[in-house]
């Protein structure tokens, strides 16, 4: 994952992303942000949310309290170090 997973929806905007798996580790897909996993997905949410902008934000802001909850720096270096020794 990059680090735009973490930044866009902090900042409390909308992010739309191509779907990995540890996505649905980190946030709620469809709640707190938007995956597509091919470009008629990409479309369609593109679309959709583009037309539908209180929608959108309602995301972002589920994503920015998401963040502020458990994706802090603290939060995320401790998911790391976790990562290296288990």
């Amino acid at each position: 994952m990059s680090l735009q997973v973490f930044i866009v929806p902090a900042s409390g905007t909308c992010l739309l992303t191509e779907w990995v798996e540890e996505l649905e580790e980190m946030f709620e897909p469809g709640k707190e942000l938007l995956t597509f996993r091919n470009e008629d997905e990409f479309k369609e949410l593109a679309k959709k949310y583009s037309k539908d902008i209180a929608a959108a934000r309602q995301i972002g802001m589920a994503g920015r309290k998401r963040c502020a909850a458990d994706h802090t720096h603290e939060k995320r270096a401790e998911y790391i170090i976790k990562s290296i020794y288990q």
